[in-house]
């Protein structure tokens, strides 16, 4: 009897816990609503991309595009042509942010003479 109760509440709160996260889950992309105008995308601005500039971007030239100004050392996000949204993480960083741009790590070391 014990068991079948803590079978039972197992279940029940993987349940739960299935239904917090399904509930939890937010769309990166909201659907388009039929028959509405579309604005035309903004010249490209200087500096950082942001996400709906990059969303703007791949869409109108066909090709993944980065919001450099989403990212970080260890995180790119890449607006794809139909809509969504790539996330790329790494566990160490691999790039730093030079004044608007970001720069490739060198990871090789040289031995110097100080």
């Amino acid at each position: 009897m014990i068991t079948r109760r803590l079978r039972l509440r197992a279940v029940a709160s993987g349940a739960v816990a299935a239904v917090a996260i399904a509930t939890a889950t937010v769309p990166l992309t909201a659907p388009a609503v039929a028959g509405a105008a579309q604005p035309k995308p903004a010249a490209v601005p200087a500096g950082p991309l942001g996400v709906d500039a990059a969303l703007a971007q791949a869409k109108r030239t066909g090709k993944k595009v980065e919001a450099t100004a989403a990212g970080t050392s260890t995180q790119t996000l890449n607006a794809l042509p139909d809509g969504q949204l790539l996330l790329s993480q790494s566990v160490m960083p691999n790039r730093k942010r030079v004044g608007d741009t970001w720069k490739q790590l060198d990871p090789t070391l040289t031995r110097r003479a100080d």
